[in-house]
């Protein structure tokens, strides 16, 4: 009965984000220009960083450096985004 009580809250959880839809909050895509060559970055709305993330990034470049280009470029349009209200 305990290991119940563990996992219905994880199957929950996992259940509710597959539920989410990412496409009502997609941004255009953008590339952006790095020492290592061109990132694409597909990011979302300015109140999901999270989400931010690389399509297409250089060979030399891992995933995760690839991400941090995007994430970066998110809080930068979020930043801008606050500048101007």
């Amino acid at each position: 009965m305990g290991s119940i009580h563990r996992i219905l809250p994880v199957a929950l959880l996992g259940f509710g984000l597959s539920a989410c839809d990412k496409s009502e909050y997609l941004s255009p895509e953008v590339v952006l220009e790095t020492e290592n060559g061109q990132v694409s970055c597909q990011l979302y709305t300015t109140d999901r960083l999270y989400w931010d993330e690389a399509t297409a990034y250089p060979e030399t470049m891992t995933k995760s450096e690839a991400d941090a280009y995007c994430k970066a470029a998110g809080r930068e349009r979020k930043d801008a985004a606050a500048t101007q209200v």
